[in-house]
């Protein structure tokens, strides 16, 4: 049976007789007992398994107020402004399970307050304001599997605080003020799973600290000031899987700082101040009779955002199972030809924003189940033939933000499974005719911000998978008829931010699932009334920031799904008659900020859909009544920083929706 107490009960400090018919009604609200609660409560057998006190606003609990409570499994007092408790307030809750006591106000606990509570598992201290703990609290709870004391206020830990707790499996202490650790502070914790020490002040972690925890799995330490770590520190936890050590101040790592952690699966690093490797670090040769002595089960590794400046060449060669390695975001100005040897199972590799300005060209040659490579943000000028040969299974590749010049024809050649290639943000001028010939599983090619002149015809055509190409803000002036032909699947194309001046018809003919087409930044005076054809699917479509002067009345006559049009920021003097006709689906039109004086009666009476409509900034000095017809939908309409002088009575008749 559970009870859930009603919302405005608040529990106050009372004597013993004016609490107990608060009590019987707290408590029971008629299912407890079959009568109500007399002077000798304690001879009262509960049925209650379950109470919920949280969220009640209590400010603090009478000593007796769960007497009589002997079959009691949990209580929730959690989300309440508890200040203190009583010592005995939970005394003979001997079949008590779990207590949540979180998120109060209490500053500071008994040393009595958890005798008697020997079957207690769950115990929930999170988010109060305790500064300090009484060294026993804790030492009759011997089977008490889970404590949480994250976020308070604690600064140091009695050493005896922990005796006793031989069942705990998961202690939260992360979040708190702990600038040091006792030696031995958790040695009785034999079963313990699950250590979380992060976000703490420790900067140091004292010799043997670790050493009673057999049984641990997982050990966060991350986010203190760490500056030093002893040799000896993790050396008898065989069984952990999970080590993370990331945002500390460390500069160095001892040589065998961790060995025999053979069931290491993953180990952070991140957000250091390393600055070198030794290659001894993740391997240990024992004895000469052994082979290694390292993280045999290694899975991630994280690396990143450090201060490395080189890494010996078989630093990572014992990492046999490996799957993820971050280095990126160090100083790393070189790689050794030798350095992924071993890693023949490696899924991910990440090397963005070092220094390298070369690489070796077999370098990646063993990473054969490589699947993705990021080499982002580096200073590489040219890539080494055949670099990418072996890589069969690689299917993310980035080289953004590097200084690329010039790319090999066959660079790509081995890449028959590759989706994702991003070459953006470099200095291309020129891409071979048939760089991309092989590449038929790419969908996402990125070519934005290099300094491309022009393309040839052929560049993309058997990219029949490709559904987002963006060449944006590059130099092309001009594209060549059949550069798009083949490209059946592609959704989203980008040619903004070029200097382009004029479009053949037809040139997106192909393009028949394009759904968004940017032109926008470009340096187009006319749109003739061929150029969109093909484009049946597109619903946006860009060309703001143009020099359009006229648009031909049947330019968007094939544009009959397109919802979104932007023409702002161009030359447009006048809008042809029917020129929107065919955009039957159109929600939104922008021509903000060009040079309309006027626009004819009818003009948008075929747009029903339309909710949106911009004509703000442009030289328009009277409006018709027609003007607006068919627009029963619209909703926004701006008009704003025109020269309107005057506007006829009946102009917004036909607004329904509009506000």
């Amino acid at each position: 049976m559970m009870v859930d107490v009603d919302e405005d009960v608040v529990l106050e400090e009372h004597t013993d007789d004016e609490m107990r018919p608060l009590v019987d009604e707290l408590k029971l609200q008629g299912q407890v007992a079959d009568e109500p609660f007399d002077n000798d409560i304690s001879k009262k057998q509960s049925t209650t398994e379950e109470i919920d006190m949280s969220k009640k606003k209590l400010t603090s609990l009478p000593k007796r107020v769960f007497n009589g409570l002997d079959l009691l499994c949990e209580l929730n007092l959690e989300s309440n402004q508890l200040t203190h408790l009583d010592a005995n307030v939970f005394t003979n809750l001997v079949n008590l399970n779990e207590l949540k006591i979180n998120d109060n106000n209490l500053k500071s606990l008994p040393q009595e307050l958890f005798n008697g509570l020997k079957s207690l598992r769950f115990l929930d201290l999170e988010s109060n304001k305790l500064k300090d703990l009484e060294p026993k609290i804790f030492n009759n709870l011997s089977n008490l599997q889970y404590l949480d004391l994250k976020k308070n206020n604690l600064t140091v830990l009695p050493k005896e605080l922990f005796i006793g707790l031989t069942s705990l499996h998961w202690l939260h202490l992360e979040s708190n003020g702990l600038t040091s650790l006792e030696p031995d502070i958790f040695n009785d914790l034999s079963n313990l799973y699950k250590l979380s020490l992060n976000n703490n002040k420790l900067t140091s972690l004292p010799q043997g600290v670790f050493n009673g925890l057999k049984s641990l799995e997982k050990l966060y330490l991350q986010t203190n000031n760490l500056k030093k770590i002893e040799p000896d520190t993790f050396k008898n936890l065989s069984n952990l899987e999970e080590l993370k050590i990331n945002s500390n101040s460390l500069s160095s790592l001892p040589q065998d700082i961790f060995r025999g952690l053979n069931s290491l699966t993953w180990l952070d690093l991140e957000s250091n101040q390393l600055e070198d490797l030794d290659s001894n670090i993740f391997i240990k040769l024992s004895i000469p009779e052994e082979l290694f002595f390292g993280l045999t089960s290694l899975r991630w590794l994280n690396i990143n955002y450090n201060q490395l400046e080189s890494i010996r060449p078989y630093t990572f060669f014992a990492l046999s199972k490996l799957w993820e390695l971050k280095i990126n975001n160090n100083n790393l100005t070189t790689l050794p030809q030798e350095l992924f040897d071993g890693l023949e199972l490696l899924n991910s590799l990440n090397l963005e924003s070092n220094e390298l300005d070369y690489l070796e060209p077999n370098i990646f040659n063993t990473l054969s189940k490589l699947y993705k490579l990021n080499i982002s943000r580096n200073s590489l000028a040219y890539l080494p033939h055949g670099i990418f040969d072996e890589l069969k299974c690689l299917s993310h590749l980035s080289l953004g933000w590097n200084k690329l010049i010039i790319i090999e024809t066959d660079i790509f050649d081995s890449l028959p499974n590759l989706n994702e290639l991003r070459m953006n943000n470099n200095n291309l001028t020129y891409l071979p005719p048939r760089i991309f010939t092989r590449l038929e599983s790419l969908t996402i090619l990125d070519l934005h911000s290099n300094k491309l002149l022009s393309l040839e015809a052929e560049t993309f055509n058997n990219l029949s998978n490709i559904i987002y190409l963006d060449i944006s803000n590059n130099n092309l002036t001009y594209l060549p008829p059949g550069v798009f032909d083949g490209l059946k699947s592609l959704r989203r194309l980008n040619l903004s931010l070029n200097q382009l001046d004029h479009l053949k018809p037809n040139i997106f003919n192909d393009l028949t699932n394009l759904y968004e087409l940017k032109l926008n930044g470009n340096y187009l005076t006319i749109l003739s009334q061929e150029i969109f054809n093909g484009l049946e699917s597109l619903e946006e479509l860009d060309l703001q920031s143009n020099k359009l002067t006229n648009i031909e009345p049947d330019t968007f006559s094939s544009l009959a799904n397109l919802k979104e049009l932007d023409l702002s920021q161009n030359n447009l003097t006048t809008l042809s008659p029917g020129v929107f006709n065919e955009l039957k689906s159109l929600r939104q039109l922008n021509l903000q900020s060009n040079k309309l004086t006027s626009i004819v009666p009818n003009t948008f009476q075929h747009l029903s859909k339309l909710a949106s409509l911009n004509i703000s900034v442009n030289k328009l000095t009277h409006l018709s009544q027609e003007i607006f017809n068919g627009l029963e939908n619209l909703i926004n309409l701006d008009l704003g920083s025109n020269e309107l002088t005057c506007l006829e009575a009946h102009t917004f008749k036909n607004f329904i929706s509009f506000r």
